[in-house]
């Protein structure tokens, strides 16, 4: 896995950004970066991973992106992980009631 310290985007500044195009920027993503640096075609579904006093924790996996690359002023999209904690309790806690059926 690579690693890139990228800064996490203002909600409203990336979805001004994204406005440009036609496409809505959900209170459930997060943006990174400047659109020169970050994921690449192929990263959809990697994970987003930020470091906290020394503790690393998935924070969002990786949604879209502009082209197939990055394109400058436009932030990679992640779907913010935190926003789904409560339903994915809910989908472990059922799979896990069928493993002891």
């Amino acid at each position: 896995m690579n690693e890139l310290s990228l800064r996490i985007m203002d909600t409203g500044q990336c979805r001004a950004m994204w406005d440009r195009v036609d496409i809505e920027v959900l209170d459930t993503q997060v943006c990174l970066g400047d659109g020169i640096t970050g994921a690449c075609y192929g990263d959809s579904g990697g994970p987003l991973m930020c470091e906290r006093q020394g503790r690393v924790y998935v924070a969002g996996i990786m949604s879209w992106l502009v082209r197939n690359c990055s394109g400058p002023d436009f932030p990679n999209v992640f779907t913010r992980l935190p926003s789904y904690l409560g339903w994915l309790d809910e989908q472990l806690d059922f799979y896990q009631a069928g493993w002891t059926s």
